[in-house]
């Protein structure tokens, strides 16, 4: 592509950028989404211009459907239960880098780290049951039984089985719980290829209302999977007296700078070879920079004074303590520039996750995708969701 056709394309969508959106959307002040829905939304809206010309019409036509819906996963925080452990892993839950006793492949890791009760009913007419026994499931005989049974609770934190798989003959139990222990942890890696293979799916099902949900869904994951306080459990400085640092990293600076300073001329969408492999490099990327992170924040706090660092700004008519402009310009700065490169990197991958999933569906021809009636009921279906957004808390452990 010419670099001045792109150069065209970058100006006319960053005009379309307004700031205003990430100072607008937020469920409430002190408590910013992930990436903030500004840098989710932006990040979804630049992946679009890394597409092959292709694909381009089809996502042009629809980028603010792709923009707007970059958020909805976040906002199904409020409504799903299970939703929230998609968007993160706590990898030093697993021990340390690079974490070799963590498998990379869902029934794998399930059939290592879940940890399962039998249960046999005590008072039937009471409808109860105690625990017979707990053990970490450590025999073959599930590995074939769970495959499939695994993937689809990959989303539940805890879930039952009425029955044991018929070669395992255990006299007196009635019922099996699994505690998935994993889910708790977050699945972020485990998901993302999941998710991949459903908009393979919708590709070739020409369904293009499907198609473009799920990318929009798909570009949120592995924004999130960029973030090096969504690979920790330290997840909000909350063991290092650093409370608030994650939408410090992730909303605030983005939302400071991002429109004035960064450059999201990225380049153009390259095939994914293997998917998996790619979520769990991104992963393992965001993890190796959560020191950083953290100790360099740490040590400006202990070098400037706390009016120096935290400055009140007025949102949505009510006065709010933030990170002061200039001391989050002095913690970018010592960072060289990393929440920029994380949000180059994820506009890349987001690009080239869509890309890849069109080519993995035999690269459908999209032009038979332009008409697209979005009707009432896909109009009814996002107000509910914005309504258990705006009401509601979140289902699942909060990570700010």
């Amino acid at each position: 592509m010419p670099t001045s056709y792109r150069n065209k394309r970058w100006r006319l969508v960053f005009l379309a950028v307004p700031l205003a959106w990430g100072f607008t959307e937020f469920k409430s002040l002190d408590v910013l989404p992930y990436w903030g829905f500004y840098g989710h939304r932006l990040i979804n809206r630049m992946a679009v211009y890394t597409l092959p010309d292709e694909m381009f019409p089809l996502f042009k036509q629809e980028i603010d459907y792709i923009t707007e819906h970059a958020v909805d996963p976040d906002k199904r925080r409020y409504a799903a239960i299970g939703e929230a452990g998609r968007h993160y892993i706590d990898l030093d839950r697993w021990g340390r880098s690079p974490f070799p006793d963590l498998p990379r492949d869902w029934t794998l890791a399930f059939l290592a780290k879940n940890p399962v009760r039998l249960l046999n009913v005590q008072k039937e007419d009471l409808g109860y049951y105690s625990s017979v026994d707990s053990f970490l499931i450590d025999f073959p005989q599930w590995e074939l039984f769970l495959k499939d049974e695994v993937r689809s609770h990959l989303s539940d934190e805890v879930w039952t089985l009425d029955q044991w798989p018929d070669t395992l003959h255990l006299e007196g139990v009635s019922l099996v719980q699994i505690d998935n222990e994993l889910m708790a942890h977050g699945v972020v890696p485990y998901f993302i290829p999941v998710q991949y293979n459903r908009l393979v799916h919708a590709f070739l099902d020409n369904d293009p209302k499907q198609v473009l949900r799920l990318a929009a869904d798909l570009g949120h994951y592995v924004a999130d999977a960029h973030v090096p306080l969504h690979a920790t459990m330290n997840y909000n400085g909350q063991m290092t007296d650093q409370v608030g640092i994650h939408a410090f990293w992730e909303s605030r600076i983005p939302e400071l700078f991002a429109e004035s300073q960064y450059d999201f001329l990225v380049g153009k969408a390259d095939y994914i070879r293997d998917v998996k492999k790619f979520a769990w490099n991104v992963v393992m990327e965001s993890n190796a920079l959560v020191d950083s992170v953290l100790l360099i924040e740490k040590r400006l706090s202990q070098e400037l004074p706390e009016d120096e660092q935290y400055c009140f700004e007025e949102r949505l008519n009510q006065v709010v303590r933030l990170p002061c402009a200039s001391y989050a310009a002095k913690y970018q700065q010592t960072m060289a520039g990393m929440v920029e490169r994380r949000m180059q990197q994820s506009i890349l991958a987001v690009g080239s996750i869509w890309f890849s999933a069109w080519v993995d569906a035999g690269q459908p021809d999209l032009r038979n995708y332009l008409t697209i009636n979005w009707n009432a009921r896909d109009k009814e279906a996002e107000e509910l969701l914005e309504k258990a957004f705006r009401g509601g808390k979140v289902l699942g452990r909060p990570h700010e």
